[in-house]
C-alpha cells in the first residue's frame, strides 16, 4: 500500500508539472520568432502530454473498472491488476506516446506539403512543352501569330535579378493573360477574391504581386506598397496579391511583362511554355516539327509532365528518410515495452507461481498481464491524435514559414490514425508472445 500511495503522489507532481508546462507553452507559442524557440515550444508540448500521461492511464483504469458489471470477478482482476504494472510501464507508454505522436505530426507535415506542392505543379507547370532556345523568334510562337493547329497558347516569361532590402530578388514579367498566370494560386489577396486580385494586377497600373517569402520573411502586408529600383529610378507598386512559391528562397515579385519591358532594359528571356491543342493527336509531333523549324534543338524544349514527374520524384525521395525515422521510433517503443513487460515477468514470476495455484490456466494468466497492457495502449493512442494533429499545426504554421517563408494548408486524414492502431496492437501481440515463451521456460 504505501508502494501504491508514493506512486499516487508521483502521478499527481508528473500532472501538475504537465499542467504547469503546458500553460508556459500556450504563453510561448504566441511568442514565438525563431526556430529555436519553436523547438523548445514543441519540447515543452510533448514533455507535458508525456507527463501527464500516468495520471490519464490510472483514471482510464478506474473507469473501466467502474463500467465492468461486479459479477466478472475474473475481468474485475484484469484490469486491477493494471495498477500493479502501471509504474513499471509507465516510461514505456510515455515512449510509445512520443512515438506515435512524431508519426503522426510529421507524416501529416509531409502529406500536408506533398498535397501543396503537386496542386502548386499542376499550375505552375500545366503547360505541355518549356522551351528554352534564345536563337528562337518567341513571337512566332504566340497564337495570335501562327495558325498551327497544334498550339493553343504560349507563355514567354522575362526576368530581372535584383536586390531588396539587402537579398536577392527575382522580378518577373508575365503576361496576365496567359492560362498559368489567370490560375496563378493565391494565399492571399486583395479585395473580395483570388480573381478580382488577378484582374486587378491585370488591367490597373502600378499593381503587383508578391511571394510568400516576401511576405512572411520581410512582413510586407496586402495592400502596402513596395519600392523598386528600376532604370528610370525607384517605383511604387501595390501589393494586390501573395503567390505561393514553393522551393524558392529568393524574394520574387510578379509584374506585367509590358511593365517590365518598360522599366528594365536589361530584362533577360525565362523561356516560353507552350499548351498543345488536346483535339490534334499528332500536336506533339507536329510542335516538335516547328520548333526545329525555328532553329530550335532538340534539347532545347522538354516536356512539362516530366518535369512534374521528376519534381514528384525528387520530393518522394526526399521525405523517404521521415519513414525511416517513424519506424526507428516505432521500433524504440516497442523495445521498450518489450523490456518493461520483461520487467514485470522476472519481478513477478512467485505471483504467477500463486495464481497457477489457485487453478489460473497459462491463458487466463496471459489475459492478466495483457488486458492492462491494451488499455494503457489504447489510451496513448487515442492521446496521439489529437497530439500528433497539434504537432504538425505548429510545424506547418509556425517552424515551417519562419524558416522557409511558405503556407499550406494542414491536411489531416483518419487512415494514418488507424494504421498506427493496428502496428500498435502487433507490437503488443507480438510483446504477449514473447513474454509467453519466455514465461514457458521459467515457469
Amino acid at each position: 500500500e504505501a508502494m501504491l500511495a508514493d506512486e499516487k503522489t508521483a502521478r499527481g507532481r508528473l500532472a501538475i508539472s504537465a499542467l504547469v508546462l503546458a500553460c508556459l507553452a500556450w504563453i510561448a507559442y504566441a511568442k514565438i520568432e525563431t526556430v529555436t524557440q519553436g523547438f523548445a515550444v514543441l519540447g515543452m508540448i510533448l514533455f507535458a502530454a508525456a507527463w501527464i500521461l500516468p495520471f490519464l492511464l490510472a483514471r482510464a483504469l478506474s473507469l473501466v473498472a467502474l463500467l465492468l458489471p461486479q459479477r466478472y470477478l475474473l475481468a474485475r482482476w484484469m484490469v486491477s491488476d493494471g495498477w500493479s504494472q502501471l509504474p513499471a510501464l509507465r516510461s514505456a507508454m510515455m515512449a510509445l506516446l512520443l512515438a506515435l505522436t512524431a508519426n503522426l505530426g510529421v507524416g501529416s507535415l509531409v502529406d500536408s506539403f506533398r498535397d501543396a506542392f503537386v496542386g502548386w505543379l499542376e499550375v505552375r507547370q500545366s503547360a505541355d512543352i518549356y522551351l528554352r532556345a534564345p536563337a528562337v523568334n518567341y513571337r512566332a510562337l504566340k497564337p495570335s501569330a501562327t495558325n498551327a493547329d497544334w498550339l493553343v497558347d504560349s507563355h514567354h516569361r522575362i526576368g530581372v535579378s535584383a536586390r531588396w532590402r539587402d537579398r536577392p530578388a527575382l522580378i518577373r514579367g508575365i503576361d496576365p493573360r496567359a492560362t498559368d498566370s489567370l490560375e496563378l494560386p493565391l494565399s492571399r489577396w486583395q479585395g473580395d477574391s483570388a480573381a478580382s486580385a488577378r484582374q486587378a494586377w491585370r488591367e490597373q497600373p502600378g499593381k503587383v504581386l508578391i511571394n510568400e517569402q516576401v511576405h512572411f520573411l520581410a512582413g510586407v502586408e496586402v495592400g502596402e506598397t513596395v519600392v523598386l529600383s528600376t532604370d528610370n529610378g525607384p517605383r511604387e507598386f501595390e501589393v494586390v496579391g501573395v503567390f505561393y512559391d514553393y522551393g524558392n528562397p529568393y524574394f520574387q515579385f510578379y509584374l506585367p511583362d509590358n511593365v517590365v519591358a518598360s522599366n528594365w532594359s536589361h530584362y533577360y528571356s525565362r523561356g516560353i511554355a507552350l499548351w498543345l491543342n488536346p483535339r490534334n493527336s499528332k500536336a506533339m509531333q507536329q510542335a516538335e516539327a516547328s520548333l526545329k523549324g525555328l532553329g530550335a534543338q532538340p534539347g532545347d524544349w522538354i516536356s512539362q509532365a516530366q518535369i512534374r514527374l521528376l519534381s514528384i520524384g525528387i520530393f518522394d525521395r526526399t521525405f523517404a528518410i521521415t519513414a525511416a525515422m517513424n519506424l526507428l521510433t516505432m521500433i524504440v517503443a516497442a523495445i521498450a515495452l518489450l523490456a518493461s513487460l520483461l520487467a514485470i515477468l522476472h519481478e513477478r514470476l512467485p505471483q504467477f507461481a500463486q495464481w497457477r495455484a489457485l487453478g489460473l490456466h497459462q491463458f487466463e494468466q496471459l489475459l492478466l498481464v495483457a488486458t492492462p497492457l491494451l488499455v494503457f495502449c489504447a489510451v496513448v493512442w487515442l492521446l496521439s491524435i489529437p497530439l500528433g494533429a497539434l504537432l504538425s499545426w505548429i510545424l506547418i504554421h509556425k517552424l515551417n514559414i519562419i524558416s522557409f517563408g511558405w503556407s499550406m494548408p494542414l491536411v489531416w486524414k483518419i487512415e494514418p490514425a488507424l494504421l498506427l492502431a493496428v502496428i500498435v496492437f502487433l507490437i503488443c501481440a507480438v510483446t504477449l508472445l514473447l513474454v509467453s515463451i519466455q514465461w514457458r521456460r521459467q515457469m
